[in-house]
């Protein structure tokens, strides 16, 4: 789906829900099932291409490109003297990899929510009635709005991010 979407631009709202990405990754990995090292057994476990999919969230999220894994490749011989094959290094960016992005909301100086999950994309919707889980309801919705994000990425000290803000 993404390739499709750098192919002919991107276009509005997601390519896929939840069910349909997991559907490609089933087909994924049962077209690729005899390559497979690390998750071998994602084959015949919904649990483990669910597991598939967070990674694949992960390292887009730390913009994992050939050339950022050759800098980690590089940082593993220099600082601790690892050498590692293409395999290898994949294997570590799947398995060990820990890309965190924690986002905590405060309006006029009060709680209203954290969101820490291992997702690439979070959303906090705010009403008087309802909000999203790890949020609190807030009545008014007036004042100062201070969002504070902790990124990180273990492998390498630079988790790309953006933040949009809004309201209606």
């Amino acid at each position: 789906a993404r390739r499709v979407e750098a192919e002919i631009g991107p276009r509005r709202g997601r390519m896929l829900d939840p069910g349909g990405r997991l559907l490609c990754m089933a087909l994924a990995v049962e077209s690729t099932a005899g390559a497979l090292k690390v998750y071998s057994g994602a084959r015949r476990s919904p649990e483990q291409q669910l597991q598939l999919l967070a990674a694949v969230d992960e390292l887009r999220a730390a913009a994992l490109t050939p050339e950022r894994m050759e800098e980690i490749r590089s940082l593993c011989q220099r600082e601790y003297q690892i050498s590692m094959d293409d395999q290898k290094l994949r294997d570590l960016m799947l398995g060990e990899m820990k890309t965190e992005i924690h986002t905590l909301a405060t309006l006029n100086g009060e709680f209203i929510g954290c969101v820490h999950r291992q997702l690439t994309t979070r959303h906090m919707h705010y009403t008087a009635e309802d909000a999203t889980e790890g949020c609190i309801p807030v009545s008014p919705i007036e004042g100062v709005l201070r969002v504070t994000l902790l990124a990180f990425n273990v492998l390498l000290d630079d988790t790309p991010y953006t933040l949009t803000v809004s309201a209606r």
